[in-house]
């Protein structure tokens, strides 16, 4: 699956394809429209591009800007940034329990006494 995110600004819309030459011939149609500038503008038709999913976008002018985007391959880059990121955790995790600074500012462990299975201590006096 491919997906186009249109860009018009700072506002994007997503359109879905199943192949990949659907979402590059629709690429290829945005692209094509003219650039809306400042001044005058020829008459042009508006373009109309519907998806495999029964989304369309309607256009008079190119988008500021076009990702186009195998999802496919984004998924693979997806899994392996956050396999990354669970390395980084662990590497992070190493460090901190070998740094004698750290373990230093928790100061040492301390027990403290918990209560008779069962609710309140044996003596009554709940504390």
């Amino acid at each position: 699956m491919f997906t186009l995110s249109v860009a018009y600004g700072s506002i994007a819309w997503v359109i879905a394809f199943h192949g990949e030459d659907d979402a590059k011939t629709a690429r290829d149609r945005l692209m094509a429209l003219p650039n809306a500038v400042s001044g005058f503008q020829a008459a042009h038709a508006e373009l109309t591009i519907e998806d495999d999913f029964g989304q369309s976008i309607s256009c008079k002018y190119a988008p500021t800007a076009i990702l186009f985007e195998n999802l496919e391959k984004s998924k693979i880059l997806q899994v392996d940034h956050r396999m990354h990121h669970a390395r980084i955790q662990s590497e992070f995790q190493k460090r901190a329990q070998s740094d004698a600074s750290l373990r230093a500012a928790h100061g040492p462990a301390i027990l403290s006494p918990m209560p008779q299975m069962g609710g309140a201590p044996r003596n009554g006096s709940g504390f």
